[in-house]
């Protein structure tokens, strides 16, 4: 959302562009559309008008009728710096790539020299440079207002009495982040921890996710209408010992709250995965894969490392089911009863035109082969299709997965017969999904964690061979598995196997260990020492 930066030519109008402010804010988009489209009939030339119609437009993920106003806004505006990343965002969402590079590289050229340009999170989705991404997050929070509160004085638990631990996060429902962690939840040790959920999130009664979190934590706290002062009184007035800001700068994330010290130790995990770049945030949760030693200087957090993978699990997902000897099922999901299927069901704002590139060379050397993907948007859909025939692809060799509920979602994975990683942005909750249905999984690791962590999957299972380390080692990969029968039975066959014994699907084993690590950062603090980086036993 745009602030009114500049006098409206007609009082009627500006009148209405604040009333839109208004609406917008109390949730009534539909009421905020109106006043700004209003108001640019009014003052057809006012950059913050068209983009905070562009918002309304995108709060209900209509991304195509954002675009064209957040450009115009853009174009308008005397210093657009801080919303080229929404129209950067918005393109890649419907993969309109037109123009993309040049966008990508303007933004981070500004970000580099100090502008506060793009919203954290989506710089990750396209930038793969530690440097950017640091900087970035590092502008992001430097906006964030100063904390007054006073710091912890060192002291240790009495005998007998409990840890209390607090996960913050906008997703304790059905998304993503739960759906690693809820499992994660139910298995903490409750003689030992007390476990609380502060929410930021506007989870619905009945929700599935909210209701297995709720009932396996001490207490579930809305957080939403108090403001940070009040969530971090809250906090200390509970004693809360480790803080865990599962959100991030993310959509719905309180960082600001930890960063007004809720807790004498405060980590972030999973929901956003780079650096913070936060001076109150001590720790980020992570494996040796994921950040290696030699790329710990790009982190401002010491790092916690499990000793297996970073990513915990929930082993209560559907099982995989034979559904590729089931014609019919294939049918209905309209792919072919023969031919090899690649897929990647990440967000299509992960798709880049150097990704989708990789994926034709892929589907040209395979014949009969297709690629099932996600869009959630027609316009999406059609500008992938439009951009497989430039490339020589036949569009009808992209099939489309509609948003469906959890188990159908398996249940399609393991339809499919290798799935291909996105970079810079991995795949995370969807490449455990994958593995999980026992659908090998392809990917390329880049330097930083965001383009890390389906290798760090890989590793766990002892499938490193499934990481490729160039775009030409990636494509003769994927046209090795899928023309090579024999190998790619013997992949299957390992991964099916590791699935069983691997830790990566030992939430107990996980969550033992995340455990073991919240102890070994409250020693450190108990002693009066400052963070540093903790390697967790097994």
């Amino acid at each position: 959302m745009a602030a009114a930066s500049q006098a409206l030519s007609e009082p009627e109008a500006q009148s209405l562009f604040a009333k839109g402010n208004t609406a917008f804010h109390a949730g009534d988009i539909l009421l905020a559309r109106a006043c700004y489209e209003r108001a640019i009939v009014l003052d057809p030339n006012h950059g913050d008008a068209h983009f905070n119609l562009g918002a309304t437009y995108q709060a209900h993920g209509l991304h195509h009728l954002a675009l064209p106003h957040y450009e115009r806004g853009v174009a308008l505006m005397a210093d657009p710096s801080i919303y080229l990343g929404n129209v950067l965002n918005t393109k890649m969402r419907i993969c309109d790539w037109s123009g993309l590079d040049a966008l990508m590289a303007q933004i981070e050229s500004r970000v580099l020299a100090g502008q506060k340009t793009c919203p954290p999170f989506q710089i990750i989705s396209f930038s793969g440079s530690p440097e950017v991404q640091r900087k970035a997050a590092a502008l992001w929070v430097e906006a964030m207002p100063a904390s007054a509160f006073q710091p912890f004085a060192p002291h240790k638990k009495k005998a007998g009495e409990k840890i209390r631990i607090a996960y913050f996060s906008a997703d304790f429902h059905n998304h993503p982040v739960s759906y690693l962690t809820a499992e994660m939840f139910e298995l903490h040790d409750k003689s030992q921890f007390e476990v609380h959920a502060f929410s930021n999130g506007h989870e619905q009664a009945g929700d599935p996710y909210r209701e297995r979190i709720a009932s396996a934590v001490n207490s579930f706290i809305d957080i939403r209408m108090m403001s940070d002062d009040a969530v971090v009184a809250l906090a200390r007035q509970m004693e809360i010992d480790v803080a865990v800001e599962l959100t991030g700068l993310t959509q719905g994330g309180r960082m600001s709250v930890l960063m007004a010290r809720a807790a004498p130790v405060q980590m972030h995990y999973l929901g956003y995965p780079a650096t913070s770049s936060a001076p109150n945030l001590d720790y980020l949760i992570a494996d040796e894969v994921l950040i290696s030693k030699d790329m710990q200087r790009h982190y401002s957090e010491k790092i916690m490392y499990l000793p297996h993978c970073f990513q915990v699990s929930d082993s209560k997902r559907p099982a995989a089911t034979p559904t590729q000897n089931q014609p019919a099922s294939l049918m209905a999901l309209g792919l072919p009863e023969s031919g090899f299927v690649f897929c990647s069901f990440c967000n299509s704002y992960k798709i880049t035109p150097k990704v989708f590139d990789s994926w034709m060379r892929i589907l040209q050397a395979v014949p009969h082969s297709v690629l099932m993907l996600y869009a959630d948007s027609e316009i999406a859909q059609s500008n992938l299709r439009r951009e497989a025939e430039a490339r020589g692809v036949d569009a009808n060799r992209l099939i489309f997965g509609a948003r469906v509920g959890v188990p159908d979602y398996l249940a399609r994975l393991a339809a499919c017969d290798l799935f291909l990683d996105t970079l810079p942005y991995n795949g995370g909750t969807t490449a455990n999904d994958a593995l999980w249905m026992g659908v090998p999984l392809l990917t390329m690791a880049g330097e930083i964690m965001t383009s890390r962590m389906a290798a760090s999957l890989l590793h766990t299972l002892g499938l490193d061979e499934l990481v490729a380390h160039s775009w030409s080692e990636y494509e003769a990969l994927a046209i090795a598995l899928a023309t090579q029968p024999e190998r790619y039975a013997a992949i299957k066959i390992q991964l099916t196997e590791a699935r069983e014994s691997s830790p990566l699907f030992d939430t107990a084993q996980t969550t033992r260990a995340i455990e073991r690590g919240y102890l070994m950062a409250l020693e450190r603090y108990w002693q009066g020492l400052a963070p540093d980086h903790i390697f967790v036993p097994a």
